[in-house]
């Protein structure tokens, strides 16, 4: 999924979107918005212009790939979603915890698949929800094995809270968790 730098060019944000629906299929404008943390009125422009060059469709809900995109890229979620299938199952049946699958998306990480733990107290996630990267253990993970530049990037330009005793409240904390 796309790198996103301090102030990302018109040509990052298509791509943006498109990796977002590529990855999610029919998405309101709002969530994209939300997902990509872009403008509402850039997002709208930028789909405009996929939608006008026929690489993005409208939908009753929202916008989705088109399928003169879908001719150019292979369905990477679906491809992902097989290839993990049997380990996650071996994974859940060893350990009886959650176990999710996830990709990096802007900075969040957007969860494609959920074995759910059968124990009482758990979280519970489902498909298509997102979390910041540096709040969860998949995300570190993900984060921690990118290059050193692009990991950068994405450390400098999260947003952590001020006070929050077990959570990450400083960028040289979050260093320390990736690197370990």
């Amino acid at each position: 999924p796309m790198l996103l730098i301090m102030k990302p060019s018109i040509l990052a944000k298509s791509f943006g979107l498109l990796e977002e629906l590529s990855l999610r299929g029919d998405v309101s404008l709002g969530e994209l918005t939300g997902a990509l943390r872009f403008s509402k009125p850039t997002t709208h422009r930028v789909l405009g212009d996929l939608v006008t060059l026929g690489y993005v469709e409208r939908t009753p809900s929202g916008y989705r790939s088109s399928e003169q995109l879908r001719r150019l890229l292979p369905d990477r979620r679906e491809r992902l979603i097989a290839a993990a299938a049997d380990p996650m199952q071996r994974l859940w049946e060893q350990t009886s915890e959650t176990v999710n699958l996830g990709v990096l998306s802007g900075a969040d990480v957007l969860y494609l698949r959920v074995l759910e733990s059968p124990q009482p107290l758990r979280r519970v996630i489902t498909p298509g929800e997102r979390d910041p990267f540096w709040c969860t253990a998949l995300g570190r993970c993900i984060v921690a094995n990118l290059p050193a530049e692009r990991r950068e990037q994405l450390v400098a330009q999260t947003a952590l809270p001020k006070h929050a005793k077990r959570r990450v409240s400083s960028r040289s904390k979050l260093r320390a968790i990736l690197d370990e």
